[in-house]
């Protein structure tokens, strides 16, 4: 014997025949609100997580382009000079000392790093003073003091660079 929809709603009362069918109408309606909402969201993640990607990769490979363009700048530089190969033949440490020292000179030392931002926060008026102030008299003042300071700093780094002698790494050009 089949199942008879009327025979079996007869039974039910009054308020449970208004109520189920929506009861029924508002599941299915938050299920699929449920998933068109978790499908936005998960498209959305998908893209942003992309895009981070995208913007990491990028990064990575402006880094690595500017490091292989410094390192063949460097290059350039020492087999322009033709005393070099014929130091490093005789293995003359001192003539490669005098002849590479202007190479090494516009390479910074890894690691080594000058923040002017830190110590100023030291100074409660730069953030107790307006913006335009405070910009208008340190601009002015760490312009000077760094024109001023960059001989001496250079000849600092470059001293520290000679003083530490950092061992890098050889590549032999067949």
């Amino acid at each position: 014997m089949a199942w008879d929809f009327r025979r079996a709603t007869r039974s039910l009362p009054v308020a449970y025949k208004i109520l189920l069918p929506f009861l029924l109408l508002t599941l299915a309606s938050g299920l699929s609100f449920a998933g068109a909402a978790a499908y936005e969201m998960t498209a959305g993640a998908t893209a942003q997580a992309d895009n981070t990607l995208v913007r990491d990769t990028d990064a990575v490979a402006l880094r690595s382009s500017a490091f292989q363009s410094t390192q063949v700048v460097a290059l350039q530089l020492i087999e322009s000079n033709a005393a070099v190969p014929s130091a490093v033949e005789t293995q003359d440490r001192e003539q490669l000392e005098q002849l590479l020292l202007p190479v090494l000179v516009s390479q910074p030392l890894p690691g080594l790093r000058v923040s002017v931002v830190a110590p100023m926060l030291l100074f409660p008026f730069i953030w107790q003073w307006p913006v335009g102030l405070v910009l208008g008299i340190t601009l002015p003042i760490v312009g000077v003091l760094t024109l001023a300071l960059l001989p001496l700093v250079k000849g600092a780094v470059v001293g520290l660079h000679w003083a530490v002698k950092p061992e890098t790494e050889t590549v032999e050009v067949a």
